[in-house]
């Protein structure tokens, strides 16, 4: 019988006295799957790059706790033609470049990064289109499970080896060989799965085990692969990499790969992989051993060489070439793995190294040819984004708006294909997108026309030139630099508007001339919502032949209710009979139709204040400019005086300390001390805290009167919660708990939350057993229903952590268990749960479970069954043992755990209780995501609150107006404040969310 790594083996299973025969081996496959996944759910709206050149326009810091090692999988993520996602680590500075063409041939993740945090950025390239999305992190935790000695015969042999033929497959913990110089792999069947990255250059581990990674420039993505997982000697695997991030393949970087060979009836074999060990610097590192082969059948190779857990898909080497695959393992000398030369092997090698599949026409697999023949990924279609030209990939616009793709899967918004102006020579047709390419014309954009015959250049009209400049008074003037021509008159001086981005390169322009009546002032702008890019000069002079440049803008800062990048030129000051001519062409020679606007203010121009320093002037804004001050806008008075910087001081606020304004300290019912005075001090005189007792619950981090305002006894100064100074002991404290994992953790259609419950014991005492009697029922109930996904099952040991990349909500799976949460054993070495009697069939179809027989239960000297420290949904630390993960549609429901407990207390003695208990969900958040509630974060003093709403600072909104702390401002928002009105907000707070609607991060 041959058993999968996933299962934990049984004592029984470990005692077989084992026949050398094959038939009769106790084999296992050598994977050693490494990782878990998490939820980490960023993600932003469309980022545009207003700068012209490029910009960072996303930057996240994704943070994984206690992780070794941390690997980001991206959900519905666009990148316009230029522009890349780029992720560092902060423990060693390893960077990814990933634009779009890069993102997919790595399925949407990156490489692996090694420690607990990355920096995510993205940089855009002007004017482009962006989104991203972070769904997921996989990350290893410290541990020390290294599997058994399957495969290892006495004393193991193997030694360091360090040969870049050879390489380590994530996150399945095996290996693989390259076999020819396009940098193809052979590797074993059951090793197969998605997103699977060859790492060359492997590091040593650490001391605890977990695995180290090479620099990002050693990772390679698996961009195809095929495989067959039928046991000993059908089992083998064929794979082809894409380019690491220098573009390189690993045959280019390396320079070397390994030959196929003959298999031969005997001699010595060698094998180097990537196997556990129990020396955890060495363990999934390149180890290599030799040994004799010990026989063959058609399908399968026999040898002693010590392989283990990690090894599979291992070359085995005769002669320094592959004759074989490493699969499996067995607890005497004999170790198996598929001959290289089998014909199905063989084809498998062949049709996986050119390339296999396609997307249609000549595109690369996954990928589709758009409306217009060019290549973009086949996902593209009904994501969500409405693919009209406005996205690139590989440099290329990508339109899936037409009948053909549906309109994008209903993405955009068609009235049939749209049409525009199309050139074919100096031949002007309006026609679709697409029968302009067939006519291999150049398509002028969507909504164009033939007007102006823009085919052959045009040019001549009315403001064509400075001599044929177009009088004009205040008000709006429309004008149309589609046909106009260079006018000669010479690129304009940029220096007067450096960094606004004028770059007029001989654009195609036009001239107005405006004469004021009166001395005053005067603003020109081009803000039309349907127009383009825009430069903007103004000349001063009496005629063509004697103008001098007095003003340039290219970008105005603030291009509200404006189209994109609006030139403007404000309050310059005119003279009465003055002519003054207004040049308007576009960025980077850009044409297209627009609005000039003058707007003047003669005779009386507008004044406000004027600060020069602290000192404050009321003058013209041309006044104030002028003599190098800092005007405060129209109308502004000087009294007060809005150039003083207001004095500060500290305020103490319930016992803490801030720097803030009297008013603001008045406003926060603080006590201000006096202007300049500050904090260091502590002139608040902070309390000492320490643990408070409230029955048997104990809480940290509380001064005395706090403490006895909960209707405490405080512990004294300085003293914690460790060891539940609380806790009496004694079958009366044995109660079931819990806290909130999670809220809306699994993509379903409704509501719902996660919790893990507990088994609440006295310090030191531990649990066996799960069971339910005649007297005493067994039962776990949910008013509404529990999620069960269909790749789990009821208890830990059907949850295997391996699965949580490709089936992510498989770690929200309902499950029951003792201590260890998954088939990995975490947070312990090993999983041993076992049990009987009990049917489960109604709770894996989400509803309840309910025996009058049955039990689940681990052996009296299994350390997962020992009460440890935990946070239960009170907030109060408490000692006990994980028993279940269960997770509720609805957040309204309510979950009831109920059953006979039995175990053994300090003295050893046997102790058995039954104890039941309701678990509701009250609104908990866990904004952190370290599986405590955000307000026992705060009143433990994990996380502060110096706001005091409620929220971790390392949590709150950047949003105004954000009354639930989801980091947006948005009708709930509204709603929260609407019903809390009078009780915590007031007609402040609800202006405020109003005036700050659609506010997000």
């Amino acid at each position: 019988m041959l058993h999968m790594l996933r299962r934990a083996a049984t004592a029984a299973a470990l005692l077989l006295v084992l026949s050398p025969a094959l038939g009769q081996q106790d084999q296992s496959t050598l994977d050693f799957p490494v990782g878990q996944h998490r939820w980490i759910g960023v993600s932003s709206d469309e980022l545009l790059n207003q700068t012209r050149g490029p910009a960072v326009v996303f930057d996240e810091l994704v943070r994984v706790p206690n992780a070794a090692w941390v690997r980001l999988h991206f959900g519905s993520t666009r990148l316009s033609t230029g522009s890349f996602i780029r992720i560092t680590s902060l423990q060693d500075g390893e960077v990814q470049e990933l634009d779009s063409k890069a993102l997919m041939m790595w399925g949407k993740s990156s490489a692996y990064f090694n420690g607990q945090a990355v920096r995510v950025e993205l940089v855009a390239q002007p004017k482009g289109r962006n989104a991203i999305s972070i769904d997921t992190a996989t990350w290893e935790p410290v541990h020390e499970s290294r599997g058994d000695s399957c495969g290892i015969c006495s004393s193991d042999d193997r030694v360091p080896s360090s040969d870049n033929r050879f390489c380590r497959l994530m996150p399945v913990g095996c290996s693989a060989t390259l076999y020819n110089e396009e940098s193809c792999l052979v590797s074993a069947g059951h090793c197969m799965t998605s997103g699977l990255v060859a790492q060359f250059n492997v590091p040593s581990s650490n001391s605890d085990c977990s695995t180290n990674q090479p620099p990002v420039a050693d990772q390679f993505p698996v961009t195809n692969y095929d495989g067959v997982d039928a046991g000993v000697g059908s089992d083998y695997a064929a794979l082809k990499l894409g380019t690491n991030s220098s573009g390189e393949l690993p045959v280019e970087r390396y320079g070397a790969f390994v030959s196929i060979g003959n298999v031969p009836s005997s001699g010595t074999l060698t094998v180097n992989g990537y196997g556990v060990d129990s020396e955890c610097t060495r363990s999934q590192t390149q180890q290599f051993c030799d040994g004799p082969m010990l026989g063959s059948d058609s399908t399968a190779i026999y040898y002693n060489l010590d392989v283990t857990f990690g090894n599979s898909g291992s070359s085995i080497l005769y002669n320094n070439e592959i004759v074989g695959v490493v699969t499996h393992c067995s607890y005497s000398c004999e170790n198996y793995g598929t001959r290289i030369d089998r014909s199905g092997f063989s084809t498998m090698r062949d049709d996986v190294c050119a390339g296999g599949g396609g997307g249609g026409g000549d595109c690369p697999s996954g990928e589709i040819e758009d409306c217009n023949g060019n290549c973009c990924p086949a996902d593209w279609v009904g994501d969500g984004y409405c693919d009209d030209g406005s996205y690139s990939y590989n440099g290329v616009p990508i339109y899936l708006n037409c009948d053909a793709f549906d309109c994008d899967g209903g993405d955009c918004v068609c009235d049939g294909d749209p049409t525009g102006g199309c050139c074919v020579g100096t031949s002007c047709s309006v026609t679709t997108q697409s029968e302009c390419s067939t006519a291999g014309g150049t398509y002028l954009g969507d909504g164009t026309d033939c007007s102006g015959d823009p085919c052959d250049g045009g040019g001549g009209s009315d403001g064509d030139t400075c001599g044929d400049a177009i009088s004009v008074g205040e008000g709006s003037h429309p004008f149309d630099t589609s046909s106009a021509s260079d006018s000669g008159y010479g690129d304009p001086d940029d220096s007067q508007c450096a960094d606004t981005y004028l770059d007029w390169l001989g654009s195609p322009d036009v001239w107005f001339v405006w004469t004021p009546e009166a001395d005053g002032t005067a603003t020109f702008y081009t803000c039309d919502t349907s127009s383009y890019d825009t430069s903007m000069v103004i000349y001063e002079g009496s005629n063509c032949n004697n103008l001098t440049q007095i003003a340039c803008n290219g970008d105005y800062g603030d291009s509200s209710g404006c189209q994109d990048y609006h030139s403007q030129i404000d309050n310059l000051a005119v003279s009465a009979g003055s002519s003054y001519y207004i040049r308007i062409g576009g960025w980077q020679a850009a044409t297209g139709a627009g609005t000039l606007t003058i707007d003047a203010d003669l005779s009386n121009p507008s004044t406000g204040a004027c600060c020069f320093g602290e000192s404050c002037e009321v003058l013209s804004a041309q006044d104030c400019a002028n003599g190098g001050g800092s005007y405060q806008g129209d109308n502004v008075s000087c009294s007060p005086n809005p150039c003083e910087t207001p004095a500060t001081g500290a305020c103490c606020i319930t016992g803490t300390c801030y720097t803030l304004e009297e008013g603001e300290c008045d406003a926060n019912d603080g006590e201000y001390q006096g202007d300049d005075t500050n904090c260091d001090a502590d002139p608040c005189g902070t309390p000492a805290t320490g643990a408070c007792c409230v029955d048997t619950n104990c809480y940290p981090n509380l001064n005395e009167a706090q403490c006895s305002d909960v209707g405490g006894d405080y512990q004294g100064d300085g003293t914690t919660c460790a060891n539940n100074p609380c806790d009496s002991g004694g079958g009366d404290d044995i109660a079931i708990a819990w806290n909130v994992v999670g809220v809306d953790l699994i993509e379903v259609d409704q509501p719902h939350y996660t919790v893990d419950v507990y088994l609440v014991t006295p310090d030191g005492w531990r649990l066996d057993a799960v069971a339910g009697n005649d007297d005493q029922l067994k039962t776990i109930t949910s008013s509404t229903s529990f999620y069960q996904s269909s790749y789990g099952g009821p208890t830990t040991l059907d949850v295997n952590p391996a699965f949580y990349p490709t089936v992510p909500s498989l770690e929200w799976d309902s499950r029951v268990g003792i201590g260890a949460i998954d088939s990995s054993g975490n947070p312990y070495d090993a999983n041993n749960l076992n049990q009987v009697g009990i049917d489960w069939t109604n709770f894996e179809n989400g509803g309840d479970m309910t025996a009058d027989n049955g039990v689940w239960f681990i052996l009296p000297t299994d350390p997962a069954g020992e009460a440890s420290s935990f946070t239960a949904q009170d907030c109060s630390e408490r000692d006990g043992v994980w028993i279940a993960r269960l997770t509720t549609l609805d957040l309204s429901s309510e979950m009831m755990v109920d059953a006979l407990f039995q175990g053994r207390d300090t003295a050893d003695d046997v102790w058995q209780e039954a104890v039941g208990g309701s678990i509701t969900y009250q609104g908990e958040l866990d904004c952190n995501l370290n599986r405590i509630p955000d307000a026992c974060d705060i009143a433990n003093g994990t996380s502060e609150d110096a706001d005091g709403n409620g929220v971790p600072d390392e949590c709150d909104s950047t949003c105004p107006g954000d009354a639930d702390g989801d980091g947006d401002t948005d009708v709930d928002d509204i709603l929260e404040i609407i019903s809390g009105f009078n009780n915590g907000y007031d007609v402040d707070d609800l202006l405020e969310a109003i005036a700050n609607y659609g506010c997000t991060p």
